[in-house]
């Protein structure tokens, strides 16, 4: 154990690591197939080796998506999702006789991700819209209330 922490941490002896021998990517196909599984991931591994490079935008993203389902599923038995093409609505949430759509953007937010979900709101006459974000809490749009996601 001591050899391969001498080996892989550049702290422990001040020495840089060795160079990475298999394509960097190829362990995010693997980590997405994961976030399809019924289970919990964890990222661990020595101090510096490059695990925070594995939350990049798309695994957060499913993270967060996969999160929020499971919070709404428990509140919502009928939780569903809504498509047309090439665009979609990640759940629309049943409360009482109102249908909410919900969106997840964990990304940066851009002036148009708005217009989908506000179209689809209007069409289902829902009294508002959740928008789940990494970062943002915004009220100041009745229409699409904006949580960051470790609000729910």
């Amino acid at each position: 154990m001591i050899y391969l922490i001498n080996t892989f941490n550049p702290h422990w002896e001040g020495h840089a690591l060795p160079e990475w021998t298999w394509p960097k990517r190829r362990v995010f196909g693997y980590m997405l197939e994961l976030m399809d599984a019924p289970l919990s991931l964890g990222i661990g591994g020595l101090r510096r080796i490059g695990k925070t490079t594995l939350l990049i935008p798309e695994i957060l993203g499913r993270l967060v998506e996969n999160d929020v389902f499971l919070r709404l599923r428990e509140m919502d038995a009928a939780l569903t999702f809504w498509r047309v093409g090439r665009q979609e609505i990640d759940f629309m949430f049943h409360v009482r006789d109102a249908v909410l759509p919900v969106e997840c953007k964990t990304g940066r937010l851009r002036s148009n991700d708005t217009r989908l979900i506000r179209s689809v709101s209007e069409k289902l006459r829902a009294p508002f819209s959740v928008m789940v974000t990494s970062d943002t809490f915004d009220f100041t749009d009745p229409s699409i209330l904006r949580v960051p996601a470790f609000m729910l």
